[in-house]
């Protein structure tokens, strides 16, 4: 019984508490990465539309990945698409347990948006971290 309850929080700490409630087999989170590739390759190409509809893909298969969840959030902010992008940056930010470049990112985009409490908030986040950023001083 305690081994279980050991392994079960190891798992709970190394993969996110998420993966609790839904396992993702090694084989999705390798898909999602393989598809969010072709994404990056869109994306620099220019191609935000198509970028968008595969990171849209890769989240499907494993929502639990927070890069993949931080790429989509930064290819509907350049489509303009500010609300979706800001749900999907808090996304990326609560699976990766308060990553201060991602918690900077989602700060700078509350801050394009004029939400200067939301960005401060933040930003004290990030810099109570220790981590230095010049982004979040700014």
């Amino acid at each position: 019984m305690k081994l279980t309850l050991v392994l079960t929080l190891v798992a709970c700490t190394s993969q996110g508490c998420s993966s609790l409630s839904k396992r993702y087999r090694p084989d999705d989170v390798v898909l999602a990465r393989q598809i969010a590739r072709q994404g990056a390759d869109a994306y620099h190409a220019g191609e935000l539309e198509r970028a968008q509809e595969l990171y849209a893909k890769a989240v499907q298969v494993c929502p639990v990945d927070e890069r993949v969840q931080a790429r989509y959030a930064e290819t509907m902010w350049s489509r303009g698409l500010q609300e979706e992008a800001i749900r999907h940056q808090r996304e990326a930010v609560r699976l990766s347990g308060g990553d201060p470049d991602l918690m900077t990112r989602l700060g700078e985009m509350y801050l394009a948006r004029r939400d200067l409490e939301a960005a401060s908030e933040l930003a004290r986040r990030v810099i109570d971290t220790g981590r230095e950023s010049a982004s979040a001083y700014r």
